[in-house]
């Protein structure tokens, strides 16, 4: 009976089962790594169309602050793409023609603090928030086009207010 489930397979000593699943594991081996590769290209790829696009949204803000420089939407959306880069000194600078334009506006204040935040710069975003949270008290009305939520300033106020008391 046995010869007959046997008939037709070549014979396999256990060397060649354990050569072949060696082999096996190389070959797979050899796979995580090409597969890897090719997400990492799809993710560098992912990250330079995302470049392109912020800086087609950068030039059209732009160009449209340009062409309407009361347009407060344009110039928050191109100071929170300076927050994205990390350029500081243009923050401040588009932040500054927001509240030229718009003294109460807590989209600016909010962008100094996420600014003074990314350069450690704690009392600085501290004192920001409170700017924010001292106005939406006076309003007590809802938030309109905010780039956060009443909450998401009476967490980081909290939050602010303890790292700098653990610090002294």
């Amino acid at each position: 009976m046995q010869n007959s489930e046997n008939k037709g397979k070549p014979a396999m000593s256990d060397q060649g089962l354990e050569g072949s699943e060696e082999k096996r594991a190389e070959a797979h081996a050899e796979i995580k790594p090409s597969k890897k590769k090719k997400e990492e290209k799809e993710i560098e790829e992912l990250k330079r169309k995302l470049e392109e696009k912020e800086k087609e949204a950068k030039e059209t803000f732009e160009r449209a602050v340009r062409m309407n420089p009361n347009f407060i939407e344009g110039w928050e959306r191109l100071a929170l793409l300076a927050l994205r880069e990390g350029d500081s000194e243009r923050v401040q600078e588009l932040t500054g023609e927001i509240l030229r334009r718009d003294v109460k506006n807590l989209n600016a204040y909010y962008l100094r603090a996420k600014d003074s935040e990314q350069r450690g710069d704690l009392n600085g975003a501290l004192l920001n928030y409170q700017m924010i949270s001292a106005e939406l008290y006076r309003r007590k009305s809802p938030l309109k086009d905010a780039m956060f939520t009443e909450k998401d300033i009476r967490e980081k106020l909290d939050l602010l207010k303890k790292q700098l008391e653990s610090q002294g």
